[in-house]
């Protein structure tokens, strides 16, 4: 009797179903919210999952839950939810409710979505604060299950929460499009005893994917405390602007002020007017920018040239005590109204080395260190190349870390972020359509950077026009920017071990000559002696040459394991094949 009920009940609700699609309603694949009880099923076996105290939500093919959210629930609650559904469909073959928190029934186990009155009641509270923890929680309480996270301002913790639980069952992303999304077929799942309790170890991570809003950026995590990092000074005060205050701008070694004509130009940093002007454009654009965090004061790009020569500017010291010196005097007048914000200076070319002076940071000054070394070297190994560079036009006699510790000791920073370079094809256009890839040194760099007590780091990449990377460039660059935005978010795996991970998810039975692959890359990078440095990469022939034979080895046995493999494992092997095949005619 019970089966006949079920059955009548299943036909009536498919005929509603038609009718709402024909009368232009939504369909399965909007995601909306039901209004209606979330309860469809009777069945003994439903009844019986209740009475357990886990949470099995799928049991041979059959969903044991629903998804239930707020009556009020926020827009990214709700966006979660929805996300959450369309994996479980994807993955089951079974679509969920999503139903309001009223209109949920007892006789199915949920999944909580967000802040709810149960959480509450259960006393799972939902972080919030903005600038504060980007706490995510997934947790089981009384049979059911709860993912929510802190969504104010810039944050999106319920839906990192959602990731970390669909990365549990097996899904994984690694670039955009289909290709290189993962999402297994399940007719079980058990999730008894799973929970997460998570804050990322930077509370800013930013790159190229996230600003040109990438979907896949928010499967890496990225995101936080939302930044503004670059050159911004020339923007406000022009060179167009010289007529009007011409005390502003930089009294060149020519013995004029007026930036005309230079391809890069500097103020006069030591001038008081020019600091308060700076300072009233910070408070217009914190007032227009509420999620705003933290913004860049940095000197003008450029090179040593142009810089102010003007008695004043002279006698603070060298043009690190000059910018210490004007980055304080904006930060005060910030402080007061906007004690949350940060105002970015840069290590960086001709203040890449500390100052002269110890002078103390105003609390509210970010102290960003340029990774001015290297490309490819583990910072942790102290390696530099003595003596003058003639790309950045500095004199080194020590490596990047002991500068950088340097200049902490004599400014004392309360807040320190990085800046790297991956952008490998803008220094050298040979790279476009080359693979490169960081693996341990990645993670290792991040490693460091966490105990010198760094909170944001920003990867300067593609998508870029000017770096010559575009949306198909993920295909190529995928293992190098994954494994960085990954790590950045907080994990206990090493750069190789997120891309094992990763080869196991996207290749099959090709997994591990696929990742042997990618290995001997990274190891290639990390060992190689070519000169690199900031966005300027080693010669591609000299960088890759004498592995040829191991090259072409490795790319014999992923052919071999190929066989084996799924139609889209196979498509994804062919992808990076072409990329491979291309590097060898380059070191032919």
């Amino acid at each position: 009797m019970k089966r006949a009920i079920s059955l009548l009940a299943l036909l009536l609700a498919l005929v509603m179903a038609l009718q709402l699609v024909s009368c232009g309603g939504a369909s399965e694949e909007s995601g909306a919210v039901s209004e209606e009880p979330s309860a469809e099923d009777s069945s003994e076996e439903v009844s019986e999952v209740m009475r357990d105290p886990g949470f099995e939500m799928l049991k041979d093919g059959v969903l044991l839950c629903d998804i239930v959210i707020a009556s009020d629930a926020a827009s990214k609650e709700t966006a979660a939810a929805k996300d959450l559904r369309k994996y479980i469909k994807k993955m089951t073959g079974t679509d969920p409710k999503i139903v309001r928190e009223s209109k949920k029934t007892d006789d199915v186990k949920h999944i909580y979505v967000g802040k709810t009155l149960r959480s509450e009641e259960l006393g799972i509270e939902k972080p919030t604060g903005y600038p504060g923890v980007e706490r995510v929680i997934v947790d089981q309480r009384e049979g059911d299950l709860f993912v929510l996270g802190n969504d104010d301002g810039n944050y999106n913790g319920t839906q990192f929460a959602v990731n970390m639980l669909l990365e549990h069952l097996g899904c994984g992303w690694f670039g955009e499009g289909e290709l290189w999304e993962v999402v297994p077929e399940l007719k079980d799942i058990d999730l008894t005893g799973f929970s997460i309790d998570h804050s990322p170890r930077f509370n800013s991570r930013i790159t190229r994917v996230y600003s040109g809003d990438w979907q896949v950026a928010e499967k890496w995590y990225l995101g936080g405390n939302k930044s503004l990092t670059g050159h911004w000074l020339f923007q406000i005060a022009p060179a167009s602007m010289y007529s009007q205050h011409p005390e502003w701008y930089a009294l060149t070694k020519k013995g004029t002020r007026d930036p005309a004509g230079l391809d890069y130009f500097q103020f006069c940093y030591s001038n008081d007017e020019f600091a308060e002007y700076v300072a009233q454009k910070l408070d217009d654009y914190f007032a227009s920018h509420s999620d705003l965090i933290s913004m860049t004061i940095a000197y003008n790009d450029g090179w040593n040239e142009h810089f102010c020569e003007c008695d004043k500017c002279k006698s603070l010291g060298n043009q690190s005590d000059v910018l210490v010196h004007f980055a304080n005097k904006v930060a005060k007048q910030i402080y007061e109204k906007y004690p949350d914000r940060t105002l970015q200076i840069y290590s960086y070319h001709m203040t890449y080395k500390p100052p002269i002076n110890s002078v103390k940071l105003e609390p509210n000054v970010e102290l960003m260190l340029c990774r001015e070394t290297s490309m490819t070297k583990p910072l942790d190994i102290d390696y530099y190349r003595a003596g003058y560079d003639s790309i950045t036009r500095n004199t080194y006699d020590k490596s990047w870390r002991q500068n950088a510790m340097e200049w902490i000791e004599k400014t004392q920073p309360q807040h320190i972020s990085v800046w790297d370079w991956y952008c490998i094809a803008a220094g050298d256009s040979n790279w476009k359509t080359i693979p490169w890839v960081q693996g341990n040194v990645a993670t290792r760099n991040q490693d460091l950077w966490e105990e010198m007590g760094v909170e944001y780091i920003f990867y300067d990449q593609g998508p870029a026009d000017g770096y010559l990377e575009d949306a198909s460039s993920f295909d190529l660059r995928w293992p190098l920017w994954y494994v960085a935005s990954r790590s950045m978010w907080g994990t206990d795996m090493t750069g190789e071990e997120l891309l094992h991970d990763a080869c196991v998810k996207l290749f099959g039975a090709a997994a591990e000559p696929m990742f042997n692959y990618y290995k001997k890359l990274a190891e290639i990078s990390e060992n190689s002696d070519e000169y690199s440095m900031t966005w300027v990469p080693a010669n591609v022939r000299r960088f890759y040459v004498k592995y040829k034979d191991e090259l072409i080895e490795l790319t014999e046995a992923i052919k071999e394991a190929r066989r084996d493999c799924t139609k889209i494992e196979k498509e994804r092997i062919n992808n990076q094949l072409v990329y491979w095949a291309e590097l060898l005619n380059k070191i032919k």
